[in-house]
């Protein structure tokens, strides 16, 4: 084994550990409240503009990285965007994973969660979903979806 390639694996294991014991779940905006954790932006674009968000609820931006491309988000075949994304986090996996426990850290023990606007529970596909398969199919580390809030005023978005 290279000296980098051992520095590389020794620095994910260090990551995996770090993010095995964090809490990160996504939802989606409209549910959001800071009471839930530390809001996390993976959408190209952000809520600002839906009468719904709160403006005063401080988001911080994730990695560009997990923002599905024009071509993924825009794909008719969610299977074939959802194979573009995959191929792309797994250009490099341990970067995604070390993204990832970055964020754990600069929130040390809140609750990270992972928004957009997809309404995952009346069956819309969504990237933040193929984000959390994705680190369960590469590392293990589970990801859920929160649960649907009681009330959607606006049907969605």
């Amino acid at each position: 084994m290279t000296e980098l390639h051992s520095t590389h694996s020794l620095l994910a294991a260090a990551d995996l550990e770090a993010v095995r014991h964090a809490s990160v779940v996504t939802g989606r905006y409209i549910d959001f409240r800071p009471e839930l954790g530390v809001g996390v932006r993976i959408t190209r674009g952000g809520p600002e503009k839906y009468r719904w968000w709160n403006q005063s609820t401080g988001l911080v931006m994730g990695p560009k990285w997990w923002q599905p491309s024009y071509s993924e988000f825009r794909e008719e075949d969610d299977a074939v965007g959802e194979a573009s994304y995959y191929a792309r986090m797994d250009s490099d996996p341990a970067t995604q994973l070390g993204r990832l426990a970055q964020l754990v850290t600069n929130h040390a023990g809140r609750r990270l969660v992972l928004l957009c606007y997809e309404n995952v529970h009346r069956g819309e596909c969504c990237h933040r979903r193929w984000l959390a398969e994705w680190f369960w199919s590469r590392w293990q580390i589970e990801i859920p979806e929160l649960p649907p809030a009681r009330q959607d005023p606006y049907g969605g978005c």
